[in-house]
């Protein structure tokens, strides 16, 4: 018989098949690591970005009075989030996070049930938000929020409604939609 060189072969052959089995377990348990991985570093990029624009938006408007429109969507892998502008009088927290010696700052302070981030919005801390008297009601009827009590996701549009000759800035937030 030409077939029957080697019984040893034969014997092997389900232990070769356990080894890759087991070695295909690992290759299959390393790459779901690695995907989970990319999964939390994109949705740490999207929360920065949501940041970023937030401060950008209320900067713009305080600073160089230029109207903004602003997209609040939070990333999906955050479990109740809550997003958050802040006034502090605290000069170590303020030092510590806008990275320069001040005793009062805004900050940007976004909470999930996995993740805390805290950013500095380089605007002045006695500024304004969503003051009924200062901010009249749009013509779609759409009310200022004040984002001190917290901003949820959806579309603002941020004026810099301060009155002539007033020395802090007046920031009137309207949500589209609601």
């Amino acid at each position: 018989m030409i077939f029957m060189l080697n019984n040893n072969a034969q014997e092997s052959a389900p232990f070769e098949l356990l080894v890759a089995i087991v070695v295909m377990g690992f290759v299959i348990l390393f790459g779901m690591n690695a995907l989970q991985s990319l999964q939390t570093q994109q949705c740490g990029n999207e929360l920065e970005h949501l940041l970023a624009s937030v401060e950008d938006s209320v900067e713009s408007v305080v600073n160089q009075q230029i109207p903004q429109r602003l997209l609040v969507k939070f990333p999906p892998c955050y479990k109740n989030p809550e997003l958050v502008l802040k006034p502090v009088v605290d000069e170590s927290l303020c030092t510590s996070f806008c990275l320069r010696q001040v005793e009062q700052c805004v900050l940007l302070r976004f909470e999930s049930k996995d993740e805390g981030e805290i950013s500095c919005v380089e605007i002045n801390p006695s500024s304004n938000f969503g003051q009924q008297d200062s901010c009249p009601l749009r013509d779609d009827g759409s009310e200022p929020i004040d984002p001190t009590n917290g901003i949820s996701q959806g579309t603002y549009l941020l004026y810099n409604k301060t009155p002539v000759g007033a020395v802090l800035p007046t920031i009137c937030m309207y949500k589209q939609g609601v």
